[in-house]
């Protein structure tokens, strides 16, 4: 496994500015759509307000070129007029796969839809070359990689669902950790404490198994007691200086490598 990533807390990141290569404001982040196959980032979703009034911007991370905390902006390196003259999507609306596939080939972006050999391998965020797939990972994985289609989901619809483990309540999403080098979401941070005491835990997203829309639920393939059991997690100033090594060891280098689909 590997750290030192560029990682930064969803929360955190919505609202900031977006700005383009030549320097203009195009609005704030409002959500980042991920796919519920890879869980990669796909899009930024931008509130362009007055610039584009009714219309949703949306910017792959492949085109981020950099973030300014201090200042709370993200740089794409497009040029205004660029996006500008793009397809843009009705707020009111879904994104199609038509509206994907235009936004792709106006831009040059790769089309991640397209039907790959991919393996579960390559799914999993946290590996070092060299290193086995831990077992219950792989299975997760497997699972995912025959859904015939990826969709695009919400970042900011998911915090708020609630997380069950193998039919078990395990807590509600608050937040979500990604990683801006590869666009690679790879934790969440879920509330396991009471209405009157909050107790947060991170559970990798490579353990989702499925998402139920209708119900605003999430799946994991872990106990919900081993989740519980996990070390509460402390929201850092920093999340640059946060590590994750400690919490995938529990989960997957301990005794829970392979069983952890089979109680705590």
């Amino acid at each position: 496994m590997y750290e030192n990533r560029n990682i930064e807390f969803f929360s955190t990141l919505r609202d900031y500015h977006i700005r383009t290569s030549d320097n203009k404001i195009l609005g704030k982040l409002q959500d980042i759509y991920f796919d519920d196959i890879h869980w990669m980032a796909r899009y930024f979703v931008v509130d362009t307000h007055k610039w584009l009034p009714g219309k949703k911007v949306l910017l792959s991370p492949l085109a981020l070129s950099g973030i300014d905390r201090a200042d709370r902006v993200i740089d794409f390196a497009l040029n205004a007029e660029h996006v500008q003259a793009a397809p843009n999507a009705d707020m009111a609306k879904p994104v199609s796969r038509q509206l994907e596939d235009a936004l792709h080939r106006y831009y040059g972006w790769p089309q991640y839809w397209v039907p790959d050999t991919i393996s579960p391998i390559r799914l999993y965020p946290y590996r070092m070359p060299g290193e086995d797939l831990p077992v219950p990972v792989a299975e997760t994985l497997e699972k995912r990689l025959k859904k015939k289609e990826a969709h695009l989901r919400s970042v900011d619809e998911i915090c708020g669902y609630h997380m069950e483990g193998l039919g078990q309540r395990v807590g509600k999403v608050e937040d979500v950790i990604l990683d801006l080098e590869n666009g690679h979401l790879l934790h969440l941070v879920v509330n396991t404490g009471s209405w009157f005491k909050s107790e947060m835990r991170i559970v990798p997203t490579v353990m989702v198994t499925s998402i139920q829309w209708a119900d605003r639920r999430l799946s994991v393939l872990l106990p919900a007691e081993r989740v519980v059991r996990s070390a509460e997690f402390a929201k850092p100033e920093n999340i640059q200086e946060w590590k994750d090594s400690e919490i995938l060891a529990y989960y997957f280098e301990d005794r829970g490598t392979q069983n952890a689909g089979q109680g705590g």
